[in-house]
């Protein structure tokens, strides 16, 4: 009688594993070559899959570009926001400590990730090539991180906000600028400027 299974081998990947480590391959390549320059059989190699399988689950080098880009925002959202920054009423008080914790973690979380930044430097210098690269990301943000900010300004009873959109846009615009021109365009020596300073310049600005 021959035996169904192999108790030698490993259990084979779920397909939500394989793409996962699909996924991975195409980040190491990505940051390796940028996006011009990398190719789908190197991807293939670096994710330890055949080009069949490759294609299987990403149609070409776009989409796969594209799913880190919504890989990489989900988990920036998962970690920064909660499901009360889109949902529930902001109690009397609470607004200021949360944008300003917000925006401590929005900091933090950008500019101590060396991977997050080369992603990012990836899809700014790519841009004017691949326009559709960077408008897939603004789109991926302005559906999780601006409509949770924009929530939290409409939601918050004690911060004279006429525009919760615009409000939006300034706070989450000064973190964008900060990043960008301290760590992605080397600035830090340029334009100085301490984190918590520039936090305590906006929370003033938006409750005053």
């Amino acid at each position: 009688m021959i035996e169904s299974s192999n108790p030698q081998k490993s259990p084979r990947p779920k397909a939500s594993e394989k793409a996962e480590v699909i996924l991975e391959g195409a980040m190491q390549e990505f940051m390796l070559s940028g996006y011009a320059a990398a190719s789908m059989d190197r991807i293939a190699t670096a994710a330890g899959v055949s080009k069949p399988t490759l294609y299987n689950y990403f149609q070409d080098k776009e989409g796969l570009f594209i799913a880190l880009i919504e890989q990489l925002v989900e988990k920036r959202f998962q970690n920064l926001f909660t499901p009360q920054h889109f949902q529930e009423p902001i109690s009397l008080g609470k607004g200021e400590i949360i944008l300003r914790e917000l925006a401590k973690k929005i900091v933090e979380d950008s500019t101590n990730d060396p991977q997050f930044l080369d992603f990012m430097r990836i899809i700014l210098g790519e841009s004017g090539r691949f326009p559709e690269l960077a408008r897939n990301f603004t789109r991926t943000i302005k559906a999780t991180a601006f409509q949770a900010i924009t929530h939290l300004f409409a939601s918050c009873p004690e911060l004279p906000i006429d525009d919760p959109e615009v409000a939006a846009r300034i706070f989450l615009g000064t973190m964008v600028h900060f990043v960008i021109t301290q760590k992605l365009l080397y600035g830090e020596d340029i334009l100085p400027m301490d984190s918590d300073r520039l936090i305590d310049g906006l929370m003033s600005y938006l409750t005053r």
